[in-house]
């Protein structure tokens, strides 16, 4: 079995908020191929979206950007710093934000993360 078909449905139906079927198909992608780290970046994202399993969406994070490509090291710095959020981690969220901000100073979404991260 391979994970790509897997992490590929998760991420689609993260985009069209059918939430169940992105954690059952990002489940699967991530019991395939554990190391994958878009894999673990949208799992994380789907635990973050459904307010569940938020330690193990920060672990994943911090996985992933230890072997994401540079292209999407400031996405995994922003998803980590959703996680934190999500565990009233304020300052740890600021952190990851700001690093995310540091690779993609022109993103607005990330300004706004930051702007709610503030206490």
């Amino acid at each position: 079995p391979y994970a790509s078909p897997h992490i590929n449905l998760a991420r689609a139906y993260y985009e069209q908020g059918k939430l169940d079927l992105a954690k059952e198909h990002g489940e699967k992608g991530t019991a395939i191929d554990a190391s994958n780290p878009i894999g673990l970046l949208v799992l994380a994202n789907i635990y973050c979206a459904r307010n569940e399993k938020l330690a193990n969406a920060r672990d994943f994070a911090q996985r992933a950007l230890d072997k994401i490509a540079d292209p999407d090291k400031a996405t995994a710095w922003s998803t980590l710093a959703e996680a934190e959020y999500k565990l009233s981690h304020i300052d740890a969220a600021i952190e990851a934000i700001d690093k995310a901000l540091a690779l993609d100073t022109d993103n607005a979404f990330y300004r706004q993360q930051k702007a709610l991260y503030r206490p």
